[in-house]
């Protein structure tokens, strides 16, 4: 059975007026928000200057985040507020603790899932840095999961990278395999080679600790494919070298170390 439907008067009224009022433009940025954001880029471009003092960096931070509270634009607030506390837990680790507290407290005003991964990054950074191993640990594992929740894959795979060191410093080395497995599954173009070498060093590292050497020498080879530089191919061969030893392989190993005692990697 079918049944009619009935409309009132003011629902027509909607159903006319709605499409209408959806299909406006966004209203396009005034020339003074343009010229806002253009300085808001210069200052954060000027406080990454290696030519510049920490004080004058925190200046152009500071002018950024002044103009950014002006212009009213939360993703700018962010930006240039976690650059602040960057630069804090950077160069001065002292003073840093209340920053990255004040950070975190405006991401979760402002509930925004990539910044708060920012915050837990930055925390993990601060951590690590003084030797917390375990709470670095943690906060490196909540910025993973904030990453995941903003589809944003190479901070996923930093936050495991540090979570992987931080598990090869306490000798954790089936741990330290599980976390670079799952960094395989969120390599993307951004530091493609870099990441890929770096996991499977990781990798390669864990498995040696275990005595799989068959597995170890196959991800120490698969490193070395995506080496960027002829230090990195070195330190790689150097452990391959080393696995060659420990695996009764000595010719082997004699000839991949000769072959780096010729060159000046290890000497500059």
């Amino acid at each position: 059975m079918k049944y009619k439907l009935f409309y009132s008067p003011f629902f027509i009224f909607l159903l006319l007026v709605l499409p209408v009022s959806c299909s406006q433009p966004k209203k396009e940025l005034s020339l003074n928000d343009k010229n806002l954001i253009a300085q808001i880029n210069f200052y954060l471009k000027q406080s990454e200057s290696d030519s510049l003092s920490v004080p004058q960096k925190l200046k152009y931070i500071e002018q950024s985040i002044t103009l950014a509270t002006k212009a009213n634009i939360d993703s700018l607030i962010l930006k240039t507020n976690n650059k602040k506390a960057e630069i804090y837990n950077i160069s001065k680790p002292d003073s840093a603790l209340v920053v990255l507290q004040d950070f975190e407290k405006l991401v979760q005003s402002k509930r925004d899932t990539l910044y708060r991964g920012y915050s837990h990054l930055n925390f993990g950074d601060y951590y690590y840095n003084i030797k917390q191993d375990s709470t670095s640990f943690s906060s490196y594992n909540k910025a993973k999961i904030a990453f995941e929740n903003s589809k944003d894959s190479s901070l996923v795979v930093y936050s495991l990278l540090m979570m992987s060191k931080i598990l090869k410093e306490k000798n954790d080395y089936y741990d330290m395999e599980a976390v670079n497995v799952e960094a395989l599954n969120f390599v993307n173009a951004t530091n493609r080679n870099y990441n890929f070498s770096a996991i499977y060093t990781n990798l390669g590292i864990s498995l040696k600790e275990t005595y799989d050497y068959e597995k170890s020498l196959t991800y120490y080879k698969k490193a070395r494919k995506y080496a960027e530089d002829d230090s990195s191919k070195a330190l790689i061969d150097n452990n391959i070298g080393v696995l060659y030893t420990l695996s009764e392989q000595p010719q082997k190993a004699i000839v991949l170390l000769s072959g780096l005692e010729k060159t000046n990697i290890f000497h500059e």
